[in-house]
């Protein structure tokens, strides 16, 4: 089964669920916004969604550092882990990498997959709504993760999160598989 982290009310799985309904794989929803309760056993497979605060904001919302904990714990054992948005810095952080400012993205933008045929989740490219303010470096236990291409005119959003974009680039990281080295 799949376990997918919530970080937010208006961060939903969306797609996600759907597309998992589909491929009839089964699933659950942990609302850490509701409880902060991180469990302790760990799923087959975990995805990690966005949420409104930064993987930095560990005094608001100390669930993070025990996510950090499931996802080592998740790559140690081989087990997948997809990352999305403050989910995508909560890898890189759990691996010991920075999460800081960098360029601000924000509206409907292309996503295209790159790397190898490990990253065959994300078959061709997909446009998506950003909402990001925050970059990091990719840790080593990590796929090379789609790309995002510029912006395209959008409509605007209500939710807001941060996530990542490489430093100088209009082309950032927003997702990141984790596997064990």
């Amino acid at each position: 089964m799949v376990t997918r982290f919530q970080h937010g009310k208006d961060e939903s799985p969306g797609e996600i669920g759907i597309y998992l309904r589909e491929l009839g794989i089964s699933f659950t929803t942990v609302r850490l916004y509701e409880h902060g309760n991180v469990p302790r056993a760990l799923p087959s497979a975990l995805i990690i969604l966005g949420g409104r605060m930064s993987v930095n904001d560990t005094k608001e919302y100390p669930f993070l550092l025990d996510e950090q904990r499931v996802i080592r714990e998740m790559v140690a054992a081989g087990r997948p882990v997809l990352g999305i948005c403050l989910g995508a810095q909560l890898i890189a952080a759990a691996f010991g990498e920075q999460v800081f400012l960098g360029t601000r993205e924000r509206g409907w933008v292309s996503v295209y997959p790159c790397g190898g045929t490990e990253n065959t989740i994300f078959p061709e490219p997909l446009t998506v709504f950003h909402w990001h303010n925050e970059t990091f470096t990719l840790p080593a236990c990590t796929t090379a993760p789609p790309r995002s291409g510029h912006k395209k005119p959008g409509l605007p959003a209500r939710q807001r999160s941060r996530g990542s974009v490489p430093p100088g680039s209009d082309r950032g990281y927003h997702f990141i598989l984790g596997r064990r080295t």
